[in-house]
């Protein structure tokens, strides 16, 4: 990264470059003695791929002081970001030699491509800020951002904000309050662009159809594999945050209170197309969404002392979400997607999916709840069948988004000594446990694990059981249902540090300016609803199987400053 910064009176000019490049190499490879690739004499493959990424800004500052009450920031600046990567993989069979792998010691041609991609964004915003006496402050700022997912006309969009501040503790009525260090009171409100469609490549050029080559009986031909949609532009959001800050008992006790309204319009999102298609989806800005929360945020010295000082911190968030705008087609039904069906009044993360009705105590099969239905179409009740793709979908009545989440921490000092802990929180909410699903199979071969669960199946002298039959190719027991939806709530012990500072005499006596002994400790401790489940990965709702925790570790260190 390069900087270069220059100072003439009130002014300040700066500009930073940096270049990041990753190269990546793999090889596989799959022996012709053993497996599937036995059978074709070996089977290798050689990837290589290169991303780099280059930022570059220029920021001109001005800043002035006026008869000391008045202070004045102003910044102009442009910005440019550019993302490139390049992909080259190959693959053979039939190999010569066994322990050579090669590709020129294949002759069978399994796969070879190669491709490159490009994102760009580039911005130009300016900035004024203004403080009078440190009591009263203001913001304003602008931007006006292009990127290359959009078509050029539809490529640049502007956004800007505005923000508020006043300290009422400078105030006279309130010093005399001598509890009370700092009550500020701010308030903002303002917009920004998003531009993220996902992590496909496809997204690179999401305005553009894109096709892939193929071939036709040693022809070359073309087969449409995205379709594009040239009018998608910049999904905003509209943020307004106001909030309180405190400081008490001389800075015993300090704290946040807020309050977020936050709206998103034109929504970028992948629209199913029908399957004659031949193509999944389609982007569209497709309707409005809006997320409310209160967050609170806590950090007191319980015992503060010249040697002794115990501390802890506490911050909790309430989040919530609902769809307030949809095309008209999706109005009546919503827009279905994996567990989730998108309909106005409900949140993203209302689950939307078939609802278990326990085992038939006959057969032991599993069944679900499925809508009857009159002649005009009007639901008279509900029934039972033994596979999803005869029942009803359903409003569960659960959500993907906790009551409330956030973190609480402790550290205490005793002279030389320090010791902190870090938790994370997080209070209802469900998530759908595919991992659990797969363990409790009812019966597809040979290969599956099994949960301790299924010793509780159905059997003709348990016919009371609520876990389905365990039988060879039995594959409607364990489908995806409301069955598989688990209580998020759970409780981490993240970070554990015990550290020791060496005596200053000591230290000084070597010419050294400190030394810290230290030992650490990462995720320690998870409780959670199920053993083996981890939902703080799961934010949207599903865990997939196979899906890992963070490993426990743990470390020694020795920090030395001279």
């Amino acid at each position: 990264m390069q900087k270069l910064v220059v100072n003439l009176n009130d002014f300040k000019f700066t500009t930073n470059f940096s270049y990041d490049a990753t190269n990546n190499n793999r090889v596989s490879w799959q022996n012709n003695q053993y497996g599937n690739a036995a059978n074709v004499n070996g089977r290798g493959s050689v990837i290589s791929s290169i991303n780099s990424t280059l930022n570059f800004n220029q920021l001109l500052n001005y800043t002035k002081t006026i008869n000391s009450d008045h202070k004045i920031g102003v910044l102009l600046g442009h910005e440019n970001y550019n993302y490139n990567s390049g992909y080259l993989g190959g693959g053979k069979e039939n190999f010569l030699l066994l322990n050579n792998s090669q590709l020129d010691n294949a002759v069978v041609i399994q796969s070879l491509s190669s491709y490159t991609d490009r994102y760009a964004v580039e911005g130009y915003f300016g900035n004024i800020n203004y403080s009078y006496k440190s009591k009263y402050t203001a913001s304003g700022s602008i931007r006006r951002d292009a990127s290359s997912r959009f078509a050029p006309e539809h490529r640049w969009g502007t956004f800007w904000s505005t923000s508020a501040g006043y300290v009422l503790s400078e105030e006279s009525f309130i010093k005399d309050l001598t509890f009370i260090d700092l009550l500020k009171l701010r308030a903002s409100y303002g917009t920004r662009g998003n531009d993220d469609l996902g992590n496909s490549r496809n997204y690179y050029y999401a305005y553009q159809d894109q096709y892939s080559v193929t071939n036709n009986n040693g022809n070359t031909a073309i087969a449409l594999v995205y379709k594009g949609n040239r009018d998608i532009t910049w999904e905003t959001r509209k943020d307004f945050n106001i909030g309180l800050d405190f400081g008490l008992f001389k800075s015993r006790l300090n704290g946040t209170i807020e309050y977020y309204h936050s709206k998103t319009q034109d929504l970028l999102f992948d629209l199913p197309l029908p399957l004659s298609t031949g193509i999944t989806s389609q982007p569209y800005n497709i309707g409005d969404l809006k997320n409310t929360g209160i967050e609170l945020g806590l950090n007191g010295d319980v015992i503060k002392t010249e040697d002794f000082k115990w501390n802890i911190s506490l911050n909790a968030s309430r989040p919530k979400n609902t769809i307030t705008k949809l095309p008209e087609q999706f109005r009546q039904n919503g827009l279905k997607t994996g567990n989730f069906n998108y309909m106005e009044g409900h949140s993203i993360y209302d689950y939307f999916t078939y609802k278990y009705a326990g085992v038939d105590p006959n057969s032991g099969e599993a069944l679900y709840f499925k809508d009857v239905t009159d002649a005009n179409g009007i639901v008279t009740g509900k029934t039972t069948v033994k596979k999803t793709a005869d029942a009803t979908r359903y409003y569960t009545g659960d959500s993907a988004i906790p009551k409330f989440f956030g973190g609480i921490g402790t550290s205490i000092t005793y002279r030389d000594f320090d010791f902190s802990i870090q938790t994370s929180y997080r209070i209802g909410g469900k998530v759908m446990d595919y991992s659990y699903r797969a363990l409790m199979s009812g019966g597809g071969g040979d290969w599956v694990n099994w949960h301790k669960d299924i010793l509780k199946s159905w059997t003709p002298e348990n016919k009371n059981s609520n876990i389905p039959i365990i039988k060879e190719n039995y594959t409607y027991g364990n489908e995806t249902s409301d069955r598989f939806l688990i209580d998020a709530s759970y409780f981490s012990i993240q970070n554990i540090t015990l550290g020791y500072k060496l005596p200053a005499a000591f230290v000084k006596k070597y010419k050294l300016g400190t030394i810290r002994i230290y030992a650490v400790a990462d995720n320690v401790y998870l409780w959670a609803k199920r053993k083996g489940l981890d939902p703080r990965q799961a934010f949207n709702g599903t865990i997939e199987s196979g899906s890992y925790s963070p490993m426990r570790t743990v470390s020694m260190g020795l920090n030395i400053n001279f």
